[in-house]
């Protein structure tokens, strides 16, 4: 238990946002919004995809928290020192440049 404990010490003071909104993103999404774990934020979502977006904020529980949903990558990217690229393979590189050209 002591080192599960631990291993969560590396998630603390983290602004995480998430590129991609769909199940896996948005899985993350909840999953992370959800945590009990101190400095862990949620900070923002980013899909193309209006229809995604509104089911992750509803997947998530946004009402609960403060979270952005965008169609703007530099929104979800502004301010986060942590991003999860939850896009399906043959998006990646196309996303990394995107954030790369911020």
């Amino acid at each position: 238990m002591n080192s599960y404990k631990n291993s969560l010490d590396i998630l603390k003071e983290k602004k995480v946002c998430i590129i991609g909104a769909g199940r896996v993103g948005t899985t993350l999404a909840a999953l992370i919004a959800n945590m009990q774990v101190p400095g862990l934020t949620l900070r923002a979502v980013y899909s193309l995809h209006e229809e995604s977006l509104k089911r992750a904020a509803k997947y998530t529980g946004v009402k609960r928290k403060k979270i952005l949903f965008t169609k703007e990558i530099s929104e979800c990217t502004g301010g986060s020192n942590c991003i999860f690229i939850c896009t399906p393979d043959d998006v990646i590189e196309k996303a990394c440049k995107k954030i790369l050209s911020l």
